[in-house]
């Protein structure tokens, strides 16, 4: 889902204007940034989660294209976020529940090759004259694919 359909789908579950929705979407995105900016401060949203920017202090490490050759990676921030409860169990749910529905449909599969493994018994008539036939019992197993 990418910025305009997600403005769009606000615009529909809070059932206003998309231009609305979007003035929203703009205001949240603004005070997030300006709140995150200061380094120190962070936004709790309860049973949502925790946006913070961390600090990192400058460090070396090898370049890429030429290992001899250190280069300095200055200090900074870093945005995170760290789920809440409320979305952890949320996406936690859902992959239950698809687990479930593939371990039905594994099942499912399972019994139904149990089945048409299964020994069946086939009568056949050896005797060609129409008396009495004699009948014998043969087992007739399918293969497997």
């Amino acid at each position: 889902m990418n910025k305009t359909e997600f403005i769009d789908a606000i615009a529909v579950e809070a059932e206003v204007s998309a231009a609305s929705a979007k003035k929203v979407w703009d205001a949240i995105e603004a005070i997030i940034s300006k709140t995150i900016k200061r380094g120190a401060d962070t936004i709790n949203i309860t049973n949502f989660g925790t946006f913070k920017a961390t600090k990192y202090e400058s460090r070396t490490m090898p370049s890429p294209l030429d290992r001899e050759i250190e280069i300095v990676i200055p200090a900074g921030f870093r945005v995170s976020f760290k789920a809440g409860k409320g979305l952890k169990a949320l996406v936690n749910a859902s992959k239950k529940v698809k687990k479930a529905e593939k371990e039905k449909v594994v099942a499912t599969k399972k019994t139904t090759a149990k089945a048409s493994t299964k020994s069946k018994k086939v009568i056949v008539d050896d005797d060609d004259e129409d008396d009495v036939p004699v009948r014998a019992t043969k087992v007739a197993k399918k293969k497997k694919k």
